[in-house]
């Protein structure tokens, strides 16, 4: 699997952290794009499926200014071609744990923002983020590495074990940015040690006073300033 060496010259306490901590398995992974990941008629399903959903059904997550569609789920097809990618890209197999579609948009009633995190899970995760459609850049950092994604492009990395977030930015009215998540787990699954969630928390909190982006936890936030 490959790695990577990140540049966290932005982000000196961070490196500060992370160093003093010692390594993380997987957060030194390299993100990978895929071009074109989902076929056409893939993606236009689910653009159907989002505009004849209805709005008193979206889940809203204000956190991240987000509406989650959530009963839109993969059919056997997409769930074989998303394994295939993840799988291919990860070098062995690897098993669909999770799927959700949301949309990023003012219309939730929300500055969007979406802060330094991993993605809280008992066992190691991998996860794709396709672009389904949008009318606006929103970059996607990963350990301090922007990637700015084209529709229809994707990009994998390790959700549960690399802290990521989008670039602080105010989004234009009439933003929005539509995008498909999946979350994949090894085959066996590969439980998290007792320590990670500590750690990883930790991670976090340095980076939200690094990167200025902060969440509504005030104990986080908090937790790891001076």
């Amino acid at each position: 699997m490959a790695t990577f060496d990140f540049d966290y010259t932005d982000f000196p306490r961070y490196k500060e952290l992370i160093s003093a901590q010692g390594h993380v398995h997987d957060s030194d992974f390299n993100p990978i794009i895929l071009e074109n990941g989902l076929d056409q008629a893939d993606i236009d399903h689910i653009l159907k499926q989002i505009d004849e959903y209805p709005p008193e059904k979206i889940k809203v997550q204000k956190w991240g200014g987000q509406g989650v569609y959530q009963t839109i789920q993969p059919d056997s097809h997409l769930t074989e071609k998303l394994t295939k990618l993840m799988s291919d890209s990860i070098g062995e197999p690897m098993f669909l744990k999770e799927f959700s579609v949301v949309k990023y948009s003012a219309e939730f009633n929300y500055l969007v923002k979406l802060f330094p995190h991993y993605d809280t899970r008992p066992v190691d995760m991998f996860i794709m983020d396709v672009q389904l459609k949008t009318n606006e850049d929103w970059g996607l950092v990963v350990e301090g590495k922007q990637f700015n994604l084209k529709d229809n492009q994707a990009l994998i990395f390790s959700g549960t074990n690399q802290m990521h977030w989008r670039e602080k930015k105010v989004l234009p009215a009439g933003t929005e940015i539509v995008m498909l998540f999946a979350w994949f787990t090894h085959i066996p699954e590969r439980p998290q040690v007792r320590s990670h969630d500590r750690v990883m928390r930790d991670r976090s909190g340095i980076l939200m006073n690094e990167a200025n982006i902060f969440s509504d936890n005030v104990d986080l936030r908090i937790s790891n300033e001076e």
